[in-house]
């Protein structure tokens, strides 16, 4: 499905973006840019994270969806938005002395072509970075989910799971498509991030928004699954216990290299 409802999509992952955002600069930016321009800016959480970090940089925010832009451009400061494909970037060649891209290479068919255009519109000596969750191991705010659902509806989540069919990579597959890119200096990292809950409605709610896959097969079952699902997810999060905070870390995969 495409993501959609760029309020709930933030509300429920934009967190998590948004903290996991601030690392990945840190680790993309070697050196402070002039020009970054942030590839799939979603609802700008690179963009604030780039803005806080780095004040004097011109910034300019990409994606093809213009609710997602709309959005975005309410929570950014001074930052240029465009919408656009990545497989066809509208700036010079040598634009950007920084392109960066966080949690969208997952959802680009052409990634080698995606890459080429990228590095196109970066200088010579430019860096190019990218950020992904690791999405086998490392999302445990959304695999507790599946498994409620599968636990609850298993039916349901089979069908579900069977139209998923995608293979991540690993941070070793996307060191290799940095080096296959042309790209030298490549360098990885993972980065955790870990998410305070104030109780349980604040994990629950967003997952109600049906703004992404996950979110949108939790809005999909009939209301009592939805209540077994929450109760589920309750007794997995909580414990014993009736209530109160509790935390979640989640890893991401980060590369980054120098065109030639």
């Amino acid at each position: 499905m495409p993501y959609g409802n760029a309020a709930g999509y933030d509300g429920y992952m934009g967190r998590w973006s948004l903290k996991l955002a601030h690392s990945f600069v840190r680790f993309a930016c070697p050196e402070p840019p002039e020009a970054v321009l942030d590839v799939g800016c979603g609802t700008g959480s690179l963009l604030r994270a780039m803005a806080a970090e780095f004040p004097d940089c011109r910034l300019f925010g990409l994606d093809p969806s213009v609710d997602y832009l709309v959005f975005a451009g309410t929570k950014t400061g001074p930052a240029i938005f465009v919408a656009a494909d990545v497989e066809a970037l509208p700036f010079a060649q040598g634009a950007f002395d920084h392109c960066l891209s966080l949690l969208v290479l997952q959802d680009i068919r052409d990634q080698a072509g995606a890459l080429r255009e990228i590095c196109r519109v970066t200088c010579r000596g430019g860096i190019v970075a990218a950020c992904q969750w690791d999405f086998a191991h490392g999302m445990p705010m959304i695999a507790a989910v599946h498994q409620a659902v599968e636990a609850v509806a298993p039916e349901l989540y089979r069908s579900s799971r069977s139209k998923a069919g995608r293979a991540f990579a690993t941070l070793a597959e996307l060191r290799l498509h940095w080096a296959s890119g042309g790209l030298r200096e490549i360098a990885t990292a993972e980065l955790p991030v870990t998410l305070r809950f104030a109780d349980f409605t604040d994990f629950w709610l967003p997952v109600l928004s049906a703004s992404t896959p996950t979110t949108a097969l939790v809005a999909s079952l009939p209301a009592d699954a939805r209540d077994a699902v929450s109760l589920h997810l309750r007794r997995v999060l909580l414990g014993s216990r009736l209530d109160g905070s509790f935390s979640l870390t989640a890893h991401a995969f980060a590369v980054r290299g120098r065109t030639g």
